[in-house]
């Protein structure tokens, strides 16, 4: 069916390809799943090294990531704390400045 302005709109097709892109992923994800839970079964009940393996290197990369997350988090924190120390330093020097420049220009007043 061809719905003027709707079948052909670039954006329309754009999201129904990350649609299809992420049902695929998801597919994909839960396929693998499978698999491992099924050649856990063949192999033993899933105790195999090889699953033991990959279950500590998925724990290791947990960390990890959580690790980043919290790195990422604080360099945030400091970024935001320095940019407001230096909003403040820039509003003290400019109230110094209009204060220095009102100053000079009342003694010029008075110099007449």
């Amino acid at each position: 069916m061809n719905i003027p302005g709707v079948s052909n709109n670039p954006f329309l097709k754009m999201g129904n390809g990350v649609i299809n892109t992420v049902g695929s992923v998801a597919q994909g994800a839960q396929t693998l799943g499978t698999n491992a839970s099924t050649q856990a079964s063949i192999a033993g009940g899933g105790n195999t090294e090889a699953l033991n393996a990959t279950k500590e290197e998925n724990a290791l990369n947990d960390k990890n990531n959580a690790a980043l997350a919290r790195m990422q988090g604080a360099a945030a924190r400091e970024t935001a704390t320095q940019n407001t120390l230096n909003a403040i330093q820039s509003a003290n020097n400019d109230a110094a400045s209009k204060f220095i420049s009102s100053t000079a220009q009342s003694a010029k007043a008075i110099s007449y």
